[in-house]
């Protein structure tokens, strides 16, 4: 049944971050694609010169809250795994391999494959 739980996890993590939120603010705040805008993608800074500061900096904020909730979430429904001994190699390291799935689906949305963020944020 965990098994279950932390596969569900790995595509929980890959379809939070398959979300694109610089897309989506500068869509509502402008009406404006971002992805015709200078670099083409979807990333904080780009949502900046879109949109302007508050697109930018809400763009790059809730970047990082997808990978926080995907890792709060691996760490709600997998008790059993001791999250601060990661490099321990009998469990899987849910605590690295979640949020970097989130990380890689902000750097490639599902939607446009290889035009999202730079996915530097995160880390």
């Amino acid at each position: 049944m965990q098994l279950l739980i932390d596969i569900g996890l790995i595509l929980l993590g890959y379809l939070l971050g398959s979300i694109p939120t610089g897309l989506i603010i500068v869509k509502l705040k402008t009406g404006k694609d971002i992805r015709t805008v200078e670099s083409g993608r979807t990333g904080g800074t780009n949502a900046l010169r879109a949109a302007g500061f508050w697109a930018g900096l809400a763009t790059a904020l809730l970047d990082v809250f997808k990978a926080v909730v995907a890792v709060w979430l691996a760490q709600w429904l997998s008790p059993a795994i001791n999250w601060w001994r990661f490099w321990h190699p009998s469990p899987p390291s849910w605590a690295i391999i979640i949020p970097c799935i989130c990380l890689n689906m902000t750097k490639t949305d599902a939607s446009d494959v290889c035009a999202g963020g730079r996915a530097a944020l995160p880390l």
